[in-house]
């Protein structure tokens, strides 16, 4: 059986204290076996690291280091917006963000 890390498919962005990886499935059961699997073989190998799921996120748009837009998965049945890093003033950035802030 592969190794949970090597299932993820694509890191989308990663720093010093967080971590975004594309787990490339669309069923939220999935998606959590697959982060809790992730959580531990990470945990177990780098003992000085301590690492955890913040979200599961159904899209992500990330613009730059740390300002991002996402639409996180709080259940089977609710969703919310998530951004970080945006001055939502700004007239530069697109539309969607709009739609999507209510």
């Amino acid at each position: 059986m592969p190794s949970p890390i090597s299932r993820i498919t694509q890191v989308v962005y990663g720093d010093t204290d967080s971590v975004f990886v594309n787990s490339g499935v669309l069923e939220l059961s999935e998606a959590l076996r697959i982060s809790s699997e992730f959580k531990k073989a990470v945990n177990d190998r780098y003992k000085l690291l301590e690492i955890d799921l913040d979200g599961i996120f159904q899209r992500f748009l990330l613009l730059q280091k740390k300002k991002y837009a996402a639409i996180k998965v709080e259940d089977g049945t609710r969703t919310s917006v998530e951004i970080k890093g945006l001055d939502m003033k700004r007239r530069e950035y697109s539309r969607v963000f709009d739609y999507h802030r209510g």
